[in-house]
């Protein structure tokens, strides 16, 4: 809720991105891997991924690498969000044997943007990198808005809210608890687990006379 230009985003400044001593690039593919640590404001867009019937988050940011460089890379995404729904820490990659000048890009993002999109960081790595399989966890944050009648009930909410995610914290859970299946198949190695680290209930006012339920959720996975 909010436009992360207004938002104190100083707590991304130093983000955890993995680090790893410079190394000769591949012989055969020659290949760097970028990252992008980014915000941006949801409701300017009718989606997050790329769709090109729609301005999307990914779209603007794929016609900005054209504009800045020639041509535009394959994307991988460290999780999605849903039309209307904002980011504050989503990690991008893509890799390419080209040099290229980040802050370039990150200043034309911003700019044909009108700030809705902010590139709060970015690093180069000669290792192999993806948003996708290497990042570790997701953090999503949802915003129930009460009635008046609930807000008088605010804290059995939150307490009943919380004693139902205490009961599968760190627990193995099937990924469809956290996102829809592309296509269902077989998981013999188990490879469609997922594990929900932290879940956090609580009562917040939104301004305007408006109480929310807040819930926070970390996991390894897509959440739902």
């Amino acid at each position: 809720r909010g436009n992360p230009e207004a938002v104190d985003l100083g707590f991304l400044a130093k983000p955890n991105f993995p680090t790893d001593k410079p190394r000769p690039q591949n012989k055969q593919t020659k290949a760097m891997y970028y990252v992008l640590g980014i915000a941006y404001d949801g409701s300017a867009y009718e989606s997050f991924a790329l769709n090109r019937k729609i301005d999307s988050v990914v779209g603007r940011i794929k016609t900005q690498m054209r504009a800045c460089f020639g041509k535009s890379w394959q994307i991988m995404v460290s999780g999605r969000t849903d039309r209307g729904v904002h980011g504050w820490g989503q990690i991008l990659s893509f890799k390419t044997p080209d040099d290229l000048d980040l802050d370039a890009l990150a200043k034309a993002i911003y700019a044909d943007s009108d700030g809705k999109i902010r590139v709060w960081n970015s690093a180069r790595f000669f290792r192999s990198f993806s948003a996708w399989s290497d990042t570790k966890w997701r953090e999503y944050v949802y915003l129930f808005p009460l009635t008046d009648t609930e807000v008088e009930r605010k804290h059995q909410i939150c307490g009943s809210a919380q004693k139902l995610f205490d009961t599968v914290l760190n627990k193995s859970l099937s990924y469809d608890a956290f996102a829809r299946r592309v296509k269902q198949r077989p998981d013999p190695d188990g490879k469609d687990l997922c594990t929900l680290y932290e879940a956090e209930v609580s009562a917040v006012d939104l301004g305007g006379g408006t109480t929310a339920i807040r819930i926070r959720l970390r996991g390894n996975r897509f959440l739902r």
